[in-house]
């Protein structure tokens, strides 16, 4: 799943793709699994990350599945 993910957010053209892997694996481990209802950076932290399609919308909504 990773692999398709990088897919569709880096081009393999890019000069500053490098750059662009800790936002995508922020956003990545942001996902929530189906199984646990928990995201990989919430059961690390204990929280869900404030990302910016988050912040608007109310304390407790859920994250959009990418």
């Amino acid at each position: 799943m990773l692999e398709k993910y990088l897919q569709h957010f880096v081009r393999g053209t890019q000069k500053d793709s490098v750059k662009l892997l800790d936002v995508a694996q922020l956003c990545f481990n942001a996902q929530r699994s189906s199984s646990t209802n928990k995201s990989a950076f919430e059961i690390v932290t204990g929280q869900q990350p404030l990302l910016p399609h988050t912040l608007d919308s109310p304390q407790g909504m859920r994250s959009p599945l990418a």
